[in-house]
Order: structure tokens, then sequence, then C-alpha cells
């Protein structure tokens, strides 16, 4: 068994639908790693969301993050992850000091024999319905790539490194997340 972390902004709380409204999506949107940087904030909009519901975390389909929360991560020096600074415009006013994180890196921790899977009509793609992640293919990946990463044909689950979880877990700053320390013995999450 190894263990791995889930953590997300609470869909149950949280109401925003954040929108790129910034020209520059193209830098981070892709699968690909391509570092770049950026000196202004990269714009999400959700006009219809006051600030005070805005999670530590906003997913449009890349998270955005608190500046908090991305500094933990960044500490990591997590392989594969574009950090860019962000601000969020919402129905009061503009948030600042978030970052997006374009996450690409994608591994291939799916445990095929146990998961519930299908096979694309379409494309002959594997499909991922139940997900459950390989021990033996999670402890063959480098420690700096397990940081945080997507599970091959597993769609937008984003898993994070347990000693993330173990650094916020008690923190007051990210009482709005949902975190959840799992391990492979277990079935992971896709949100």
């Amino acid at each position: 068994m190894m263990d791995f972390s889930v953590i997300s902004e609470d869909l149950m709380r949280s109401p925003s639908h954040f929108q790129c409204v910034d020209n520059r999506e193209f830098l981070y949107s892709t699968n690909s790693f391509q570092p770049t940087s950026s000196i202004d904030p990269i714009k999400w909009s959700d006009s219809n969301t006051p600030s005070k519901y805005v999670h530590p975390i906003a997913n449009n389909g890349d998270i955005c993050v608190t500046k908090e929360l991305a500094e933990i991560i960044m500490s990591f020096d997590p392989y594969g992850i574009e950090f860019y600074p962000a601000s969020l415009l919402t129905k009061d006013g503009e948030i600042f000091e978030r970052y997006i994180l374009a996450i690409n890196n994608t591994q291939d921790v799916a445990d095929l024999d146990r998961s519930a899977i299908e096979i694309s009509p379409y494309g002959g793609g594997v499909i991922i319905h139940r997900l459950f992640l390989s021990a033996e293919k999670l402890e063959s990946i480098p420690e700096e790539k397990r940081v945080i990463y997507r599970v091959k044909d597993a769609g937008s689950a984003v898993f994070f490194d347990p000693k993330i979880y173990e650094l916020i877990k008690d923190d007051s700053r990210f009482s709005l997340l949902r975190k959840l320390k799992k391990n492979t013995s277990m079935r992971a999450p896709k949100f």
C-alpha cells in the first residue's frame, strides 16, 4: 500500500464557476510542459460569485490557488507544474495574490485490473470510470514526479503528495478545502 492525497475546493459549498477572460490561456492549457513566465496576473472571471465565497482552490480545468498554498507546493519543486500569477474577477471586486497551477505531469499509475474501465468505441483509448491507483507503479516513479500529478486516462482528478496534505490538514487558511488522505487499497476519487 502507498499513500496519496486529494485536495480540492469543496464543491458542496463553492458556488464559483470561473472562466478565463485573458488571452494568455494558451500558455498553460496544453498538456505539455513549456515553462513560461508572466509579470501581470492572468485573469479569470465569475461575475456571479461574491469574493467571500471564493475558496483557496478555484477550478477551471487547471486550478487557481492562493499564494499561501502555491508557496507550500512550490517549496517541493514539483516536476511538470507551471505557476502563473493570477487574479480572480468576482461580483464585487478583484482578488489578487493567486496562482494558476498548470499541471502538465500525467503519470501512468492506474491499477487497470481493479479499476472500472471501458475502451472508447471512438478512439480505442481507455476510459476509467472507477479509479484505483497501483502501489507498484507509484513506487517506481521518482518522488519529484509524485508531488502533484494527474492519472493517465482518469480525467481531471489531481493527486498530491501526502506531505502536502500533512502541511495543510490543520491549517485554518485551508479549512474550506476537501482534503483526503488515502492509500492504494482504497478507491481513488475522481472529480
